[in-house]
């Protein structure tokens, strides 16, 4: 046998027990076992999307305000406003007890955060201006647990954000295209959002931009 032929042999072999031994690579084998529209459909969902994102559009979401419940947000240069009932605020580790009573509380500055299942607003903030009732002071790491009457956040991003039970209605601007729909208890997805969000008579609001939206796996 030519040695360049038993060469190739070897690699084939060698690429053949790769992809025996992992996931992806008995994706491959089954979708060419499939033919090659599998393939082709499997690279592009897996590979190109990803090298080539879509382009992001402009939305604006209006919802239940349970939608958000359970979702973890990023901050960046974000000016945070909120109202609500707080137990206690700690501020760089000395913890100030309220009693559950009434704040009202504006910042900048970067951190996260997040929607929790039960309906509060848990923040986790390094401040870089922070106002809270009649106090004010700046450079300070903020954590507090609000139940929220109002609250309106800006500079927000989240990756994904993958929410069940959602009613309200959605519309996109994209192109000068306008399209707008609306939907009653449904699966909500959102790709790569950025912008901001708001709470109001217990309506939450999202507007900003996206690369992906779909109402129960159907894009809008």
């Amino acid at each position: 046998m030519n040695w360049k032929a038993l060469v190739a042999a070897v690699v084939v072999l060698a690429v053949v027990g790769l992809m025996a031994l992992t996931e992806v690579g008995r994706e491959y084998a089954t979708l060419l076992g499939k033919g090659a529209g599998s393939l082709i459909g499997y690279i592009s969902k897996n590979f190109l999307v990803k090298l080539y994102p879509a382009n992001p559009f402009n939305f604006e979401l209006t919802a239940n305000g349970e939608a958000l419940y359970g979702q973890t947000f990023s901050l960046s240069n974000s000016n945070l406003t909120i109202s609500g009932q707080s137990p206690s605020i700690s501020m760089d580790g000395r913890v100030l007890n309220l009693n559950a009573g009434n704040v009202e509380i504006e910042m900048s500055g970067d951190g996260e955060f997040v929607f929790t299942t039960e309906g509060r607003v848990r923040l986790n903030v390094n401040a870089k201006v922070f106002r809270f009732n009649d106090m004010s002071t700046s450079d300070v790491r903020v954590e507090t647990e609000i139940i929220p009457t109002a609250f309106a956040f800006n500079n927000v991003k989240k990756d994904l954000i993958n929410v069940t039970s959602a009613s309200g209605v959605v519309t996109e601007t994209f192109d000068s295209t306008v399209k707008s729909v609306t939907f009653t208890q449904k699966n909500l997805e959102i790709d790569m959002f950025s912008g901001a969000v708001q709470l109001a008579n217990e309506t939450t609001k999202l507007s900003g931009t996206a690369t992906s939206i779909k109402v129960d796996g159907k894009s809008v």
